[in-house]
């Protein structure tokens, strides 16, 4: 998204820094989806392992989710979005942006 705006507003390809940007985005999604998850679970007061046993998952594949090594099932992500008072709308909208410079 960061990029797309930077090329709006500057004209695509314009300056060679627009792939550079584009890289760094990229290797920054997994840090960011990270803080994202994370953060959603502190402010609703609960742990990863608690996450993981809710949804009948291992501690190990729960890191895996947050390190965006793995996707969230249907159901898991239904049940996470429960737990942490959020709409999996804003989930699926979180996780729909990070896959654009994945």
């Amino acid at each position: 998204m960061i990029v797309r705006l930077i090329n709006h507003q500057r004209g695509a390809g314009e300056f060679a820094s627009d792939r550079f940007l584009a890289y760094r985005v990229r290797m920054n999604t997994k840090e960011t989806r990270k803080r994202w998850l994370s953060s959603k679970m502190q402010k609703a007061g609960i742990t990863q392992g608690a996450v993981s046993r809710r949804l009948g998952i291992d501690r190990a594949s729960m890191s895996r989710v947050i390190s965006g090594e793995r996707e969230f099932r249907l159901l898991e992500a239904a049940e996470f979005c429960r737990m942490v008072k959020i709409r999996i709308s804003t989930l699926v909208r979180f996780i729909e942006e990070q896959t654009l410079f994945s």
